[in-house]
Parts: C-alpha cells; sequence; structure tokens
C-alpha cells in the first residue's frame, strides 16, 4: 500500500467515471484512498456516484453543498486528503495500470524533487487510444523549441502538461492552491506559480495515462472568452521572465488572431519586441496543424 491519494472532481457527468475510478484500483503499487469530490452534482447523478464509490472500500466521497467549480474541488480534496502524495484525476480521464508506481518510486528517490511529471496521449470516442498523436505534438515541439528546462514557466507555456500527468508531495499544497476564479486553465497558471516559487518538478519519459476527448470535456466546453482570460491573466501575472512574457504575448497574439479578436496594442508591442521569436511561433503553429 502507498500512500498516495488520487482526487477527482465530478459534476453532472458519471458517463466515464467509473473507467477513471478502476483505473486508479488496477494500479500495480495500490493506493491509498480516492477522494471523488461531487461538486454539487443533481440527486440523479449523486446516485451513480455512490454507485462507483461502492466499487472498493478506500474510495470516499465528498460533497460540495453547491458547484464550486473543479479548483476549489481540487482544493477541499487536497486538505481532506490522508496520503503524503497527491495524484488529481478529471473523471473521464484514466490511468495507465503501472502510474503509481513508476511516479512514486522517482519521487521518493530525492527529497529535493516535490513533483513528478509524466507524458499523456489521447482516447478518443469510444476508448480508441490515439497513441501516436500526442508523441507527434511533442517530437514537434522538442524540434522546434529545443530542449526546454521543466523548472521554467517556458515549459508550461509551451506544452501545457495535463492536469493527471503529475504526481505531487502533498506538503505543496500547503503554500499553493488552485486559482478558484479561474474556470480554464487554472492548473497551467498554478505550476507555473510553483515554478516561480522554487517548487521542483522533474520530467518522466514515460507515457502514464489517456485523456479522453469528447464534446463534454471541459477544454472542449471552455469559451473563447475563458480561454483569452487564461492567456491574459498568464500574461499580467508577474510570474514571467521578459523572454517568457515575450513568449506569451506572441501566443496571445496568435491565438485572439485566430479566433478573429484583436489583441491590445500593448500585446501586439510585446509580441513585436523580438520578430525573429514571434515568426518562430507563427512558423510553430503552423507545423502543428499541418
Amino acid at each position: 500500500m502507498t500512500d498516495v491519494s488520487v482526487i477527482i472532481p465530478t459534476y453532472n457527468r458519471t458517463a466515464y467515471l467509473e473507467e477513471a475510478v478502476r483505473s486508479i484500483l488496477d494500479q500495480t503499487c495500490p493506493v491509498l484512498e480516492i477522494i471523488i469530490v461531487n461538486d454539487g452534482s443533481s440527486s440523479d447523478f449523486v446516485s451513480q456516484i455512490e454507485q462507483v464509490s461502492s466499487l472498493d472500500e478506500r474510495i470516499r466521497v465528498i460533497n460540495n453543498s453547491e458547484n464550486r467549480g473543479v479548483s476549489a474541488s481540487r482544493n477541499i480534496g487536497t486538505r481532506e486528503a490522508k496520503g503524503g502524495l497527491i495524484c488529481f484525476l478529471d473523471d473521464d480521464d484514466v490511468l495507465t495500470p503501472e502510474f503509481v508506481e513508476k511516479m512514486r518510486d522517482e519521487l521518493i528517490k530525492s527529497n529535493s524533487i516535490q513533483a513528478v511529471l509524466c507524458d499523456t496521449d489521447v482516447c478518443t470516442e469510444p476508448k480508441r487510444h490515439k497513441a501516436n498523436y500526442t508523441r507527434k505534438l511533442i517530437k514537434i515541439r522538442k524540434d522546434h523549441f529545443g530542449e526546454v528546462n521543466v523548472n521554467s514557466a517556458l515549459y508550461f507555456i509551451i506544452y501545457s502538461p495535463m492536469i493527471h500527468s503529475f504526481l505531487f508531495r502533498k506538503e505543496v499544497f500547503e503554500q499553493h492552491r488552485f486559482p478558484e476564479e479561474m474556470h480554464y486553465g487554472e492548473d497551467i497558471i498554478l505550476w507555473i506559480s510553483m515554478v516561480s516559487k522554487g517548487v521542483q518538478f522533474k520530467k518522466l519519459n514515460y507515457n502514464g495515462g489517456f485523456v479522453r476527448i469528447h464534446e463534454g470535456a471541459h477544454s472542449e466546453r471552455a469559451s473563447i472568452d475563458e480561454k483569452i482570460a487564461f492567456h491574459k491573466n498568464l500574461y499580467t501575472s508577474g510570474l514571467l521572465s521578459s523572454t517568457e512574457r515575450q513568449a506569451q504575448a506572441s501566443r496571445l497574439l496568435l491565438f485572439m488572431l485566430s479566433q478573429g479578436r484583436l489583441p491590445s496594442f500593448g500585446i501586439i508591442l510585446e509580441a513585436l519586441k523580438r520578430p525573429l521569436k514571434l515568426i518562430s511561433w507563427v512558423w510553430f503553429y503552423i507545423k502543428v496543424m499541418v
């Protein structure tokens, strides 16, 4: 038995919850507990969540009296967790069977590392794994940007790793919390905030899970305004170096233009400070789309 707590927020969506939970129960190294945070779901979904929780005695449910959002639910789950290590899993994603064993073994090797992360692939409907999809994107990023230090904001700007690709020491969350006012990109903001405060990450070359792409996925439901708000929040956060801020300005400029939105004059000027870098980001987006 390991001291890993897995936190799964859910709200009015149980279609994939059992599969997500079973991917944890099937780990080669058993976890201490699975915490399902029911974020104010309606009564029909509550009964389904309770049915999933009956699969194993290590599963417990925390019920929010109202819908508070995924960030608040993760924060609540973290505070209630009994394990010394924390993993977050969305209710429509799955982990590979060796995830806990590989990630935990790597994390406990060094006291100087507070979090480890790995790669993930894509799972489409109905449960079809597209193993080459993410690997292709990772290769494009590496070929284009070269090696990027995982302990830099630039790494998270470029790669945007999935929420379930991390294993943390719980103590990290004594000083860091998911920003509850955000509804998209809240995890990336948190990781970059952690890096800026000296939290040490280590990247493993291992595929630890699958993110499911479907119409109900959070990334698919998020509005353009929410996505733009995330990019702007990161740009103005004060967490970025001048180089990272310029990279984010280029990213924000290109994203807004792709959505038919006009960026502010300040963002345009920031992106144009280093025209060759801006051209590099344009070329990167072209390669990704092709």
